[in-house]
């Protein structure tokens, strides 16, 4: 026989009664918090209204109600709304010292009165400027295009900077003046530079060049003011001979660089270097009168000779170096320590100081 399903029994009625009374007494607890808030809500309204009436209808209405008014009318008439709503915040930034790219036949004229850098002032949106600012890839350009001899007034141009931001340049314009170039020769003159970085006991001799002369093109105005074109040869740490291709440089006639064309721009040099140098006695010359009628009767030196570096033509005149003592002092044995003199056209000797007894 099939077995019969058992019934889940029913809970008793007091239960019901319980559980309807906890669900009735909640639902009120709500009712109650609902309701106070809504008097919360209600109370603060009306105090704002009443707040508002007291600022309103005073002695003062009138003139409020006046600005209000004014305030409307202009906020309507001149889109205001759209200003602070619509509108982005502008910002404004600086790029100083742009190079000015400079369009025209170099060839065959000289330009001069352009401006090498300018500053370009920006205003924009804030992330905009700072974009231009990262990337880099504007250019300000002078375009002289089609302009023949004389002065002129040009204007200088923003390029590929962003269409989002307004660029105005310092300054925007240049009066230049443009002038044919002729050409003439010069011959190369030299100069040492760095020679305090070399060690002196070393000498530089008299450099050889694969050409003495180069052509100058510039205006006849500029090469009037020529006054001398040097080969500069750097000898930083150099010992031994050396050949070196040296850049060249215009001078004019006060000793200021300046921009010409140079051709050729650089030349070879050869140059030899010596070490000529000779060992020479120390000799101590007393100055001065030794008290209480006593006199040297020795000094000893740690160093009896100095080797001298110079050149080959100076060596030739030197047999000893000098060292003057004051001796109007001395009243006993004594150690004293004096530097070493280098007579006129040394470089360098093998001791600074000498100690004495």
């Amino acid at each position: 026989m099939a077995k019969q399903k058992q019934n889940t029994p029913i809970k008793p009625t007091e239960d019901k009664l319980e559980l309807a009374k906890r669900i009735a007494s909640q639902s009120q607890r709500v009712a109650r918090t609902y309701e106070n808030v809504e008097n919360s809500v209600i109370r603060s309204i009306r105090w704002f209204s009443s707040a508002f009436d007291r600022i309103l209808f005073n002695r003062f209405s009138k003139t409020i109600a006046l600005v209000l008014a004014l305030l409307m009318y202009v906020f309507i008439n001149y889109n205001l709304g759209e200003v602070v709503f619509q509108s982005t915040i502008t910002a404004g930034g600086k790029i100083e010292n742009i190079p000015v790219t400079v369009v025209a036949n170099n060839e065959v004229y000289e330009i001069t009165g352009l401006p090498t850098k300018v500053n370009a002032l920006l205003v924009g949106d804030y992330a905009d400027i700072q974009l231009v600012k990262t990337q880099r890839s504007y250019t300000v350009v002078a375009d002289l295009t089609g302009l023949l001899e004389g002065t002129h007034e040009v204007s200088l141009t923003a390029k590929d900077f962003s269409e989002r931001v307004d660029v105005v340049l310092q300054p925007s314009t240049a009066v230049v003046t443009i002038k044919k170039k002729i050409s003439q020769q010069f011959n190369v003159g030299y100069d040492f530079v760095n020679t305090d970085k070399m060690n002196q006991e070393f000498e530089l001799g008299i450099p050889t060049f694969d050409t003495t002369e180069v052509i100058i093109r510039a205006a006849q105005s500029t090469i009037e003011k020529i006054g001398n074109i040097k080969a500069l040869i750097n000898v930083t740490g150099v010992d031994s001979s050396f050949i070196q291709e040296a850049p060249l440089v215009a001078y004019d006639q006060q000793g200021n660089k300046m921009n010409v064309d140079i051709i050729p721009n650089t030349v070879n040099v050869n140059v030899v270097v010596t070490n000529p140098s000779k060992s020479v006695p120390v000799v101590i010359v007393p100055q001065g009168d030794i008290p209480n009628g006593k006199a040297i009767e020795s000094i000893a030196l740690d160093q009896q000779a100095v080797t001298l570096y110079v050149s080959d033509e100076i060596l030739q005149s030197i047999d000893s170096t000098q060292i003057p003592i004051n001796v109007s002092t001395l009243t006993s044995d004594t150690v004293q320590i004096a530097d070493v003199n280098l007579p006129s056209g040394v470089r360098k000797s093998s001791v600074t100081r000498v100690s004495l007894s």
